[in-house]
């Protein structure tokens, strides 16, 4: 059996009725730019509202006709959960700012199989952020958002 949902922001919804949860949820799109440009509304939401954000990125391959204009080579997902104040949790403090122009620059070590992922999955874009949080050290690393513009994240390890 297949299940199609129908809205995009469905799965926010099943969450909140699972864990009887009240909080806010944003759902949004942006094509290619769907994690760069979650990571900055969470990050906004962060920075002005002293919130803790959980943000959740993932794709599935679509289902016919999405999938001849947008194909998606996988299905993959990641979550982060950003706050303001460092936490005993924290793994690393972030700067993000936006670049314009030029190629992004993978962090060294990312793989030609996960430089694929990332090109054929948008929510994969997130691999070079997920990369640096996982090696441990300071990096700067490139996120794509939009055709003209990229995120640059200076990850510091708390």
């Amino acid at each position: 059996m297949e299940v199609n949902q129908s809205v995009h922001n469905a799965p926010a919804g099943y969450w909140g009725i699972a864990f009887q949860s009240r909080e806010s949820t944003t759902s949004l799109c942006a094509y290619d730019a769907s994690f760069a440009v979650g990571l900055v509304h969470a990050a906004a939401h962060v920075v002005i509202d002293g919130r803790v954000v959980a943000l959740i990125a993932y794709d599935l391959p679509y289902l016919e006709p999405l999938c001849h204009v947008r194909p998606i080579i996988s299905s993959f997902a990641t979550a982060l959960v950003l706050t303001h104040e460092k936490t005993e949790r924290a793994i690393a403090c972030l700067e993000i700012r936006r670049g314009e122009g030029g190629k992004c620059i993978s962090p060294v070590g990312m793989d030609p199989g996960l430089e694929e992922l990332a090109h054929g999955v948008p929510a994969a874009r997130s691999l070079p952020l997920l990369l640096a949080l996982a090696s441990g050290n300071p990096m700067t690393v490139d996120v794509e958002e939009l055709p003209e513009h990229r995120l640059v994240i200076q990850v510091s390890p708390c």
